[in-house]
């Protein structure tokens, strides 16, 4: 009777011990597969203050983006989501507009503003298209005008960016950029090259899905080629990264 208590109290330590290791590596791999939302992202060129664009969220969506100067001037724009496929868009100054979401796929489709030009004394409605492929972004155009990007992908990263317009004089200039990665990888909910290129709310994960899942190391454009230097924060995330004379200061939320 003692042997069988004794047994069925090491079958019992054993299936604990396997427990609770199991338990670590359901952990681990959570915490390994997490995507961090972006908070608030600080630029700084050379001497001057930083400028600060922060982000605010709600169920994971964000609601408002607040971009503050470098002399201290604030603007704002917000988003509401009154369907599954559209989005509101108003900004400080007035203006506003609809984002539409494709609804297949659940990622940005068009974006159409109306703004008050001041120098021309009318509205001006202005459009931008987004299109896909197999959730990678590949063609970002703006429609008034004779300006169009379309992206290349390799094995979950952006690897090459080609802009080809328009100047006032109806010339056509091309310019193509190469994206190199590291090994770091991306666990945040921001593409980062596109960011530094738009800087903008529309180029993190819930508008196109697929951000690059590495963090870049360098970028080659028709100027030449810059380094990005980058500096991990304890949860392995990007607290801050130099590229082409910027420095970007990156908080999450946790």
């Amino acid at each position: 009777m003692k042997t069988v208590k004794f047994l069925a109290l090491c079958l019992a330590g054993v299936f604990g011990l396997y427990s609770c290791g199991s338990d670590d590596k359901d952990e681990k791999k959570e915490e390994q597969n997490k995507v961090y939302l972006v908070k608030s992202i600080k630029e700084k060129w050379g001497d001057e203050n930083p400028s600060q664009t922060n982000f605010s969220y709600e169920n994971g969506k964000i609601i408002k983006v607040t971009n503050i100067s470098s002399d201290g001037g604030t603007d704002w724009y917000t988003l509401s989501y009154p369907s599954a496929t559209t989005v509101n868009y108003k900004d400080s100054g007035g203006d506003d507009g609809v984002i539409t979401l494709d609804a297949s796929e659940n990622v940005i489709s068009t974006v159409e503003l109306t703004w008050f030009d001041e120098e021309g004394g009318n509205y001006v409605n202005e459009k931008e298209s987004f299109s896909f492929l197999d959730g990678n972004l590949t063609t970002f155009k703006y429609q008034e005008v004779d300006d169009v990007y379309t992206y290349a992908w390799s094995e979950g990263n952006l690897t090459t960016s080609k802009n080809v317009y328009s100047d006032d004089e109806g010339y056509k200039h091309e310019e193509t950029t190469s994206i190199t990665y590291s090994d770091v990888k991306n666990n945040t909910n921001i593409d980062f090259y596109l960011w530094f290129e738009e800087g903008h709310a529309l180029f993190t994960n819930q508008f196109i899905k697929n951000v690059s899942k590495n963090v870049p190391s360098s970028i080659k454009d028709n100027y030449g080629i810059s380094t990005v230097t980058t500096t991990l924060d304890e949860k392995g995330r990007p607290s801050k990264m130099e590229y082409n004379g910027y420095t970007y200061t990156f908080e999450y939320y946790d």
